[in-house]
């Protein structure tokens, strides 16, 4: 029923395909029908399905199946990492959903130079965390690449997830590729170096 766009708050189609799909639950629902739909006026001040534990309001709930960036709520510094599809996780840990640019958006979010920006525009806890708000990671300038940039960085990515390879070289070769996009001066480059 979440699944059909047609189907808009409490409709007698969504009655009837509930009723339908789980009737066990419909039937035992339907003894407290009266007072379940009290509940929802009284609650929230509308009417909806009196069947309803909560209002269905997510249509992004397949996100949590596909591959995704990950980050944690409370960091020392921009942490982020590539999940594959079906893994799941728990609390304090948010995603941003797939797209076709997962390895340039990974390298972006995890460079030096959005780490600094970050930390000018957030949340600080101290000195040593950072906390990670939409509100705030909303606002972290992504630059848009020539296709070749964008293909040469998601390569430093597919080599840096090899455990062999020489992790620093390569974040140092993403992050030489980040200053060229946004168009740093060796001034802003050092400064940002040694934050």
């Amino acid at each position: 029923m979440q699944n059909d766009p047609l189907i808009k708050g409490a409709s007698e189609k969504a009655e009837e395909e509930f009723k339908r799909q789980y009737p066990a639950i419909y039937n035992h629902l339907f003894h407290y029908k009266k007072q379940l739909s009290a509940r929802n006026k009284t609650e929230t001040g509308i009417g909806y399905e009196w069947y309803a534990l909560q209002r269905w309001g997510a249509n992004y709930w397949d996100d949590f199946y596909k591959q995704k960036i990950v980050y944690n709520d409370i960091n020392q510094r921009l942490s982020f990492a590539l999940v594959e599809p079906g893994i799941f996780f728990n609390n304090t840990v948010y995603f941003i959903s797939e797209n076709s640019h997962m390895n340039y958006l990974l390298s972006c979010l995890n460079s030096k130079v959005i780490n600094w920006f970050y930390k000018t525009l957030s949340v600080q806890l101290g000195e040593k965390a950072v906390r990670m708000f939409s509100i705030y990671m909303k606002n972290i300038p992504i630059p848009i690449p020539t296709l070749s940039l964008e293909k040469k960085i998601g390569e430093l990515v597919d080599l840096r997830i090899c455990k062999e390879n020489d992790h620093s070289f390569l974040e140092n070769e993403i992050d030489k590729n980040m200053y060229q996009l946004f168009t740093l001066t060796p001034e802003e480059i050092d400064f940002i170096e040694k934050q």
